[in-house]
């Protein structure tokens, strides 16, 4: 079973999947704006619906306040990930650059071999019962709708969305909370500073 790992303090889900990444793109929006048409696409995914019932857990970033649960604590990151798009989108609004955020799908990489391996029982089943082993996609059908995103002349004005299989798809949840998304953009900032400062 996924035992609780913490980088500085945090919650590793929460530093990897969302603080290198709000870190990264504010270290390079600079350059981004400098291009006739910037694009930022945040590889997130459907996993956002496992998030605590909150949403984010601002009181528990690092995962030590109650019981460990990494599915959780993984569908947090992905929340994050989805919400930092959607803020990123609203700061960004009146220039050429456009954020999105994408869920590529349950792709057949050893992440989620190990991810299945790593999963309670109970959620294992619900995923057969659903077919979910025998949806799987190849890494080439995992990365077309990041690519799409990334490239498609037709998305040029496009900012502030989730897709799915190359298509805008409306999120549930917390994913359109704007006080939350406005919120994570400043905690993710104060816990990133000295790393934004370093440049």
């Amino acid at each position: 079973m996924q035992e609780l790992e913490r980088v500085n303090g945090i919650e590793k889900n929460f530093v990897v999947n969302h603080l290198s990444h709000f870190l990264l793109v504010n270290r390079l929006l600079g350059r981004i704006k400098e291009a006739p048409q910037g694009r930022i696409v945040v590889v997130g995914s459907i996993a956002y619906v496992y998030a605590p019932s909150v949403g984010i857990e601002f009181d528990n970033l690092s995962g030590q306040k109650r019981a460990y649960a990494p599915t959780e604590l993984y569908g947090q990151s992905k929340l994050a990930n989805g919400l930092f798009a959607r803020e990123l989108a609203h700061r960004l609004a009146g220039t050429p650059v456009t954020a999105n955020v994408v869920h590529p799908g349950v792709v057949n990489t050893q992440m989620n071999r190990n991810w299945n391996a790593n999963m309670p029982l109970y959620w294992r089943l619900y995923g057969w019962f659903l077919g979910l082993t025998y949806q799987m996609k190849t890494v080439a059908q995992g990365a077309a709708t990041t690519c799409y995103v990334a490239t498609s002349p037709s998305l040029a004005q496009i900012t502030g969305a989730y897709f799915e299989d190359c298509n805008v798809v409306v999120p549930g949840g917390h994913m359109q909370d704007d006080a939350l998304a406005t919120k994570l953009w400043t905690v993710s900032e104060d816990l990133t500073r000295p790393y934004l400062l370093a440049k």
